[in-house]
């Protein structure tokens, strides 16, 4: 991704793939979007994006057998530059959320017991980085108020990013009585507009009744005195009586208790790594008998689409059994299997010269169909898919 410092980025979804003709030429795209939020005022810069490839390239060699190279490429993007402009002078109650936002706000029930927590639950939904909004601090005289973190939500709509941020306060009330939350107000900047809203909820009511047993303090004036009808306080046990245990740092049980534990766990870890090591020893086993039987599946999928009348769509999947055969064998990428490679394979399996020559021919021949711009003879398909069946089998069983 390209540097974007001065920036606040978010991602924008998960990466997508496809493929596009551009010149006659079919390309592997790999689209990455991300929303940057300017930080600073003034002149930015986002920098280049680098991306490290294997490019094919021909090899124009009488004993390169029609195969093609890989050559690594590092592949840049150029900088874009752009000016952020300042704010208008900002009113006080502003925090610097920059977009366009709505917001709600409720109680999670209207009754309440004394001393039991109320959760107050403020959503600011709208486009615009949410993630950095604060909501200013809720107060109740007499009431105890305790923030309990927020939920975000990002995501990608219609090309714009939006987002949804949910706070939750926690309101324990210490006395019984008809109460309400106050309006709590939000400003931002509506850049389409130009100009501050302030946004507010409306005053939401709630009721406290009071406590059970001893939770609940009340006094009563009257003209005979104080009447105590209620206590929160209890008086500490006495009669308890502590015995020594001794120094529990001292004890040799104590040291042998902590060797056992690390004895144990650099065991576990052994363990597991030999467990991770034997799994990829054995996963590159299950690929590599299994390459001929994943190729074929694929085979049968170009003989489907030949007989609907796709020949180009059909090589291409021939094309791909081909490699996929080889990645399978040599434990690669499907993306990362080049012709040197297979070239390597074949002549390190000693299979002569005659199959290097028809296994290139064949690759060719898929290439060749899958780049033009007519469409490919539906015979010719039939006997390509039918001599890679045949040569696949032959080194399979190598």
């Amino acid at each position: 991704p390209p540097e974007s410092k001065g920036f606040w980025k978010e991602d924008m979804g998960k990466e997508k793939q496809h493929r596009e003709v551009i010149k006659g030429r079919r390309y592997e795209v790999l689209e990455l979007k991300y929303a940057l939020f300017p930080v600073t005022v003034g002149n930015m810069t986002i920098g280049e994006a680098k991306l490290n490839c294997v490019v094919s390239k021909p090899v124009r060699d009488v004993f390169s057998f029609g195969f093609s190279r890989g050559v690594k490429r590092e592949l840049r993007t150029k900088p874009i530059s752009i000016k952020v402009r300042s704010l208008p002078p900002v009113p006080g109650n502003f925090s610097g959320a920059v977009g366009s936002f709505t917001m709600s706000a409720e109680l999670d029930r209207d009754t309440v017991k004394q001393n039991e927590p109320l959760t107050l639950i403020t959503t600011i939904v709208g486009d615009g980085n949410v993630r950095n909004i604060e909501l200013p601090e809720v107060r109740i005289p007499g009431f105890k108020i305790y923030g309990s973190g927020s939920d975000v939500n990002m995501y990608e709509s219609q090309g714009k990013m939006k987002g949804k941020k949910i706070f939750k306060t926690l309101v324990v009330p210490n006395r019984s009585g008809g109460f309400e939350i106050p309006r709590i107000s939000f400003a931002y900047f509506n850049p389409e507009k130009k100009e501050y809203i302030t946004l507010k909820t409306e005053p939401i009511p709630f009721t406290v009744v009071p406590g059970e047993g001893g939770t609940d303090v009340t006094t009563a004036y009257g003209s005979g005195g104080v009447e105590v009808i209620g206590q929160d306080i209890n008086f500490i046990k006495r009669d308890v009586k502590l015995r020594d245990q001794g120094s529990l740092m001292g004890s040799i049980k104590y040291f042998l208790l902590v060797n056992f534990i690390l004895v144990s766990v650099f065991l576990w870890i052994t363990v597991s790594l030999n467990i991770k090591e034997k799994a990829k020893s054995k996963e590159h086993i299950l690929r590599r008998r299994g390459a001929y039987r994943n190729s074929l599946k694929l085979i049968a999928i170009a003989k489907k689409e030949n007989r609907r009348g796709k020949t180009k769509e059909g090589y291409e999947v021939l094309h791909r059994a081909i490699i996929q055969f080889f990645a399978d064998k040599c434990n690669l990428s499907i993306w990362g299997t080049t012709e040197e490679e297979i070239v390597s394979y074949l002549r390190q399996k000693g299979v002569g010269k005659e199959t290097e020559n028809q296994i290139a021919k064949l690759l060719d021949i898929c290439n060749r169909a899958r780049y033009s711009k007519q469409s490919p003879d539906g015979e010719k398909l039939s006997e390509s898919i039918q001599l890679a069946k045949t040569l696949l089998k032959k080194l399979h069983s190598l």
